[in-house]
Formats: C-alpha cells, sequence, structure tokens
C-alpha cells in the first residue's frame, strides 16, 4: 500500500536511507553517519572480543593441560625428558639467545659431616658422643636416565628405565672445601655396630681365638684338638667336642668364610645361655650342661683376645685407643664414598660406603617405572607406580622376610605376599627427580586435574625413600618486579613403622622402629641390616610439621638429642645460617604443576650400643650422626618469570576482553546517540524547509513546491526555467532537479515548477 501510516513510514526511512548514502553537508547527515560506523564498529568489538580473544584461553587452557604429560616417544616433550641433567645444561649453552647464568647445571648438594671428638671416654666411660660439624663440601649431583624402553611407554604410558646418579664438586667449593677431603674424622663403624645390633659381636671376638689356634697348629687337626681340650684352652672333654668346633669355627675361620663361624657361635651361646636343652655345634650334638662350661671358657677367653685384636689393628682404625672398633678414622671423601673411595672395616675387611656422595646406578631387573600419559590424570605426571623393579617393598616389614632373612630380598625387594601380618610399602608417589605434579589449570572443567588445598598430603619420593608432604601455603614471590604464586609444600613428617610395639606375638615381628631414636626412620632393611638411621639434620623439630607423629616415642625409645651433644661449624659463612638448610620444601607452580624449587634434606645417623656386651658393658645407646646433606635444585630466574608471565596471560585475556566489551557497548551505545540526534536534526531541516515526503510509491526523492504568480517570473529571476532559489536551512549537500510539471488549483491554473532534492552519495 502506498498510502495512510505505514506509506508514510515507509517513504520517510526511504528518505532517510537516501540521506546517509548522499554526501553529508550538516551536522545531522555526519551524525547518521558516524553512528551507523560507530555501530559497526561497536559489533566488531565485541564479536573479535568472544570469537577470538576470549577463545584464546581455551587454547591456553589445552596446552598447559597436554604439557602436563608425555602420552609415547612420540611426544615434543620426551626428548628434554630423556636427556640427563649435564645434556640439558650443555644444550643451554650452546642457545646464543641464552645467558650461561639461565642454565641449571645440576642440583647443588651440601654436605655437613661430624666428627666425634671423645671417641674413647664413650667407649671406657660411657660419656655423650660429642660432635663437632665440619665443612661444608660443596658438589653438584647429575642424574641421567638409561635403557628407557620406548615401547613399553608407547603401549602403556608408562616410563620403564633406570637412572645413574654422579655426584662432582661444585664450582663453588673453594679450595678449602676441597682440601677438606682428605681431612680425617673419626665416625660410628656400622660393621661393629650390626655385629652388636646381631648379637655377634662377642662371638667374632672368640672366632678370632679359634682363628688364633689354627694358625699355630698350621692346620694340624690333632694339634688343633690337643690344644683345644687342654686345661690351657678350652678344657673340652671329648674328641667329639672338639671335632664339634673344628668342623663349626675353626675351618671356616680358615676358609676366610667369618660369618659361618660367627654365626655358629653365637647360635650356640645363646643356646648354652638357655640351660635347659642341648646345644649344636658343627652338626655335633652338645648337653646343656656341657655347652653352658664350654661358653663359660669362651668368654673367659674374650678380654686376651680382644687385647690383642685391638692392639693389632689400632693403625688401621686411626689410634683412636680403645674408642675402637665402636668408632673408625678416615677421611672425608671415604665417608661420603665421593669418587669411588670407601671406608674399609678392619676387623672383617668389610667395605662401608655411606650414601653422601655415593655414584650410583640402577642394577638391571632394578628399573623404575612412572605413569606420565594422561590416561592416568593425576597419577599421570611422573607419579611412581614401581621402583627398584617391584611395586611394593617387602624388605620393610619383618613378617614378610623369607625364612632366609633380610638377604634373600635384595635381588627382589618386592617378593612376598601380602598378609595380615606382612604390610610392605606400597609405591604411589610423585617423583622427587622428576619435579612435576598436577597443575590446576585455573580451575578449568575437564582439564584441571588438581584440587589443591591447605593440609592436603602429597606423596613423594626423595632419595628412594617415601616421603609425605604437606600444602602449607599458596605463597608468592617477586621475579623481577612479577608476581609468582607457588604451592609451598613442605615436609610434614618422618615415615615411621611403629607396628605391634608391645611385641604381641599374634600381631608379629614389632615394626623396624619401635626401639628407635624418636624422629629417625631406620634404614637397615636397605643397608643389609645394619643399624642406619635417617633424620632431618640435628635432629630439627622444625624441618616437619607433624611433630607429634614424628617425635613419638614408642617403647624403649629415646630423644636422641638427650644421647649427644651437637656443635655447629664455626669456619664457614654459612655454619651460622645452616637452619635453612635443614629443612624440606617444594614449590610448585598451581596451573601448570611444575616445581620450580626443591631443597631435601637429610641426616644419616649409626645407631650404637644398642645392646650391651661383655666388651662394652658402659657404652650408651645413642644415635649417632654421620653426616647432613641438603639437595637443592631451583630453575633459571628467566624459567621462573615464564612461569609469572603465563600466570598472569587468562587475566589479560579477561581485561582485553572486558576492556572490548566496554568499547563495543560504548561504541554501540555512541553510533545510537548519533543516529537519533542525526534523525533530529535532519527532520528538523526538512521542516524548516517545507520539504515533504511525495506519497508516489515510486517517489524515490525530495520535492519542494514553489508557486509562482500566475503570467509572472518568480521574482529571483527573469528566466522561468530558472531553478528557484533554495532555502538556506537546507544547507550545501541537496541538489536539485526539475520536472517541468504543471498544477491546476483552486479553479485557476497555477504555473508550478518542481525540484527534487537528494543528497549527494
Amino acid at each position: 500500500s502506498g498510502s495512510g501510516l505505514y506509506g508514510h513510514a515507509r517513504s520517510t526511512i526511504q528518505m532517510l536511507l537516501q540521506t546517509a548514502l548522499g554526501k553529508p553537508r550538516t551536522l545531522g547527515h555526519f551524525c547518521i553517519v558516524s553512528g551507523c560506523f560507530c555501530i559497526l564498529a561497536g559489533l566488531i568489538f565485541i564479536i573479535v572480543a568472544w570469537s577470538s580473544v576470549n577463545a584464546r584461553k581455551a587454547t591456553l587452557y589445552e596446552s598447559v593441560y597436554q604439557a602436563m604429560f608425555i602420552d609415547s616417544s612420540w611426544d615434543e616433550e620426551y626428548a628434554a625428558w630423556s636427556q640427563s641433567d649435564r645434556q640439558l645444561y650443555l644444550a643451554c649453552l650452546a642457545d646464543e639467545d641464552r645467558l650461561d647464568a639461565e642454565c641449571t647445571d645440576g642440583a647443588q648438594k651440601v654436605v655437613g659431616i661430624f666428627n666425634v671428638t671423645n671417641p674413647e671416654s664413650v667407649v671406657l666411660t660411657g660419656a655423650k658422643p660429642i660432635l663437632q660439624e665440619v665443612g661444608p663440601v660443596i658438589s653438584k649431583v647429575y642424574h641421567e636416565k638409561l635403557d628407557v624402553d620406548t615401547a613399553y611407554w608407547d603401549e602403556n604410558g608408562i616410563a620403564k628405565y633406570r637412572l645413574s646418579e654422579t655426584h662432582r664438586l661444585d664450582g663453588a667449593c673453594s679450595a678449602e672445601c676441597q682440601a677438606l677431603l682428605d681431612a680425617e674424622v673419626v665416625v660410628p663403624n656400622p660393621v661393629w655396630a650390626f655385629l652388636v645390633r646381631t648379637g655377634m659381636a662377642e662371638a667374632f671376638v672368640i672366632a678370632q681365638y679359634f682363628g688364633s689356634v689354627g694358625l699355630v697348629a698350621q692346620g694340624n687337626t690333632n694339634l688343633i684338638v690337643s690344644i683345644l681340650i687342654s686345661p690351657e684352652g678350652l678344657d673340652l672333654q671329648a674328641y667329639e667336642e672338639a671335632r664339634a668346633f673344628i668342623l663349626g669355627v675353626v675351618w671356616p675361620v680358615g676358609l676366610q668364610d667369618h660369618w659361618s663361624a660367627i654365626g655358629n657361635l653365637r647360635a650356640f651361646l645363646e643356646c648354652a645361655a638357655r640351660t635347659d636343652r642341648q646345644c649344636i655345634m658343627g652338626g655335633q650334638p652338645i648337653g646343656a650342661s656341657r655347652a653352658g662350661a664350654i661358653a663359660a671358657k669362651l668368654y673367659d677367653k674374650m678380654p686376651e683376645v680382644w687385647q690383642m685384636l685391638v692392639t693389632h689393628h689400632a693403625e688401621a682404625y686411626g689410634d683412636i685407643g680403645y674408642g675402637a672398633p665402636v668408632f673408625i678414622k678416615a677421611k672425608v671423601r671415604e665417608v661420603l664414598a665421593f669418587n669411588g673411595s670407601s671406608i674399609v672395616d678392619p676387623f672383617l675387611g668389610q667395605e662401608i660406603k655411606f650414601p653422601g656422595l655415593l655414584d650410583s646406578t640402577d642394577e638391571v631387573g632394578m628399573e623404575r617405572y612412572l605413569q606420565m600419559a594422561s590416561a592416568f590424570a593425576a597419577n599421570g605426571t611422573s607419579f611412581v607406580v614401581k621402583h627398584k623393579g617391584g611395586s611394593k617393598d617387602c624388605r620393610i616389614d619383618q613378617d614378610c622376610w623369607p625364612t632366609g632373612g633380610l638377604s634373600e630380598l635384595d635381588a627382589a625387594p618386592g617378593n612376598c605376599t601380602e598378609t595380615f601380618y606382612c604390610q610392605p610399602q606400597h609405591f604411589g608417589h610423585y617423583a622427587g627427580e622428576a619435579l612435576s605434579f598436577p597443575g590446576r589449570v585455573w580451575g578449568r572443567p575437564g582439564r584441571s586435574i588438581a584440587t589443591w588445598s591447605i593440609g592436603e598430603l602429597v606423596p613423594v619420593l626423595l632419595f628412594g625413600m617415601p616421603h609425605e608432604f604437606t600444602l602449607v601455603a599458596e605463597a608468592e614471590q617477586t621475579v623481577e618486579g612479577d608476581a609468582l604464586r607457588y604451592f609451598d609444600l613442605r615436609l610434614n613428617k618422618i615415615s615411621r613403622r611403629l607396628e605391634n610395639c608391645g611385641a604381641d606375638a599374634a600381631l608379629g615381628a614389632p615394626g623396624i622402629d619401635c626401639g628407635g631414636a624418636a624422629g629417625t626412620s631406620a634404614l637397615s632393611w636397605r643397608h643389609s641390616g645394619m643399624p642406619l638411621y635417617a633424620s632431618t639434620p640435628f635432629f630439627s623439630r622444625s624441618a616437619v610439621q607433624d611433630t607429634n607423629s614424628t617425635y613419638e616415642i614408642a617403647t624403649d625409645a629415646y630423644d636422641p638429642l638427650s644421647r649427644v651433644t651437637l656443635r655447629h661449624c664455626n669456619d664457614s659463612g654459612w655454619c651460622f645460617n645452616g637452619e635453612s638448610y635443614y629443612s624440606a620444601h617444594i614449590h610448585v607452580e598451581p596451573e601448570t604443576g611444575l616445581a620450580f624449587e626443591v631443597r631435601a634434606s637429610t641426616q644419616l645417623n649409626v645407631r650404637i650400643g644398642e645392646r650391651s656386651i661383655r666388651l662394652h658393658n658402659l657404652l650408651a645407646d645413642a644415635t649417632v650422626p654421620v653426616f647432613w646433606y641438603s639437595t637443592h635444585q631451583v630453575s633459571a630466574t628467566k624459567s621462573q618469570r615464564q612461569l609469572a608471565d603465563l600466570q598472569g596471560v587468562p587475566g589479560n585475556i579477561t581485561v582485553i576482553v572486558v576492556v572490548l566489551n566496554i568499547m563495543g557497548a560504548f561504541s554501540i551505545c555512541c553510533g545510537f546517540a548519533a543516529l537519533g540526534i542525526g534523525f533530529l536534526k535532519v527532520a528538523a531541516m526538512l521542516k524548516s524547509s517545507q520539504v515533504v515526503p511525495m506519497r508516489s510509491p515510486s517517489l524515490t526523492s525530495l520535492t519542494a513546491v514553489v508557486p509562482v504568480t500566475c503570467g509572472k517570473t518568480p521574482p529571483e529571476s527573469n528566466d522561468w526555467n530558472a531553478e528557484p532559489p533554495l532555502p538556506d536551512t537546507l544547507g550545501p549537500t541537496f541538489h536539485r532537479v526539475p520536472t517541468g510539471q504543471r498544477k491546476q488549483g483552486g479553479g485557476r491554473d497555477v504555473d508550478v515548477r518542481r525540484w527534487q532534492y537528494g543528497i549527494d552519495a
């Protein structure tokens, strides 16, 4: 329809569109054009904000999520993972875009050694051991993964490999530090402590008596028999008794099978102490009464033999008098087992290798298994499921030991069946050397695999030992002016096995830490039964969060600090600031799960005087430190700054999206305002100049009607065809085209000149 309200509206819209497409010559026209542009720009801002900028968040979240996992050996991250610490460092140095200071050269390992200053008085009078800390020795520790089974990884998403650990002196180790390696210190002797713990110390000394008899007789059996049955000997009453000891002790000693001879003697002495049964020696039965008499004679021989042993081996033990063999003097490099060095016990010729700076390589068959794939979600970021070839370690529970004892588990630590009594250590820990944990990914649904919360417990495997860390805070540090947020994980407690400390036979064997010093964890199951214990450096309580569980005192246990006197070093600058070296913490970037700083500290101790023996009846039970060390690895400043920048990316994207939306909304509002102003201006202009829209559907222009006096020319022009003057209110933006029409009006002819007006494009 071309008439009515609809026709009027349609004509008006056509007029405005035509006006908008013309060349603007007034403020109103400019406002209309500007308004259209602002609305269009605002829409573009909003569309870009949500379709492009905000979409980058999803891309970021996906990238961070994928970087937490290595699904197969084909992944880009595998190449870096498989390289050794040293290879990564050298590759970093070769990168021209990196400064040397931005490259991480392995982990720093600082070691403090303890020197026992009163060994003889400890043994002879029961004095407390006084230990002076010396050091430090500053080294680097490097890890290398060997024999990575890529086929197994590709199929199962699990890294299977062996690990090699090597040590070198750090560049920070001064000439004084290097000279310290050749200094001598007195430390507790774990071999003798093992003999005391197992009841073999006295048997060992008595075995030396039989060894001397064999040497005197030069292997002549008849002569040996005559010596043993003589009153000056053991006063044995029959050839059969002498033959029993020849078979059970003399011959094994002569064949250098000392452990068999000591074991046979220990069993005989323990049996003889009971007086209610016959005893066996060398396969021969000996009556209870005779066994007791023979045992008494053997004990009578001990002081003489002991004096001979101590005198003969005094120099080998370091000339520490009667402090030997409870203590032994050795060089620092030997105590730390640095660069292949070790201590050798003079009595038994057994090598002692404390795990200080000891280089080690997993044996074939003792591989480590780490879940690395996204299929395992939170348990797929370097999560240990097998260690030393097994998913569990049976050595930690005596109820899991085979009939042959602990040594039978050395080749296969996980070879046991779990029962009510046998409770082995199961592996399900994050690998301490991997520095990778589940990331929060800014809480993105489907990508956030960690719901970290304060107080949460995190299992971590450090030094091959299970540790329990706890999240104490979400903290913040400044990196080159930028804030870096991190999760602060602290060592929660020292894990201890304290089951059945009351020794209820119905519950099996007592836990390995029952009777041990509070705050210590037994390591004997890892070191062939030697009474080694781990603790925090200087037995520091501040190094753990859960002091109640760590320092719980079980039956017959004691506070280790009550049995020793520890003196801090005073010859190095950091000695007085050593408390920071005693802690164990991990700083984890929350979103990626990457640990950018790890410090792990421990102290190795030897328990002496665990059992009272005739030779050392005044020696007190004490847990004596050998050394402590702190391993520290921290990412370069540039890497930390990149993590800080990454944390700010989602926030920056959100800011950009908000700004673009505000700009878009503001632009659209301004555009509509400009359109409104423009339409009002144009409407006012048309009204003041009598410009009206024609009601013809085909009208595409504006028409001005100028009446003329009949028979007269317009006053403005002498030419009838001349263009009439344009009202000033229309402005210069209109052009005019004559139509040449006439019209009847009011009963008379009226000459009319019609002029069409339009907006220039």
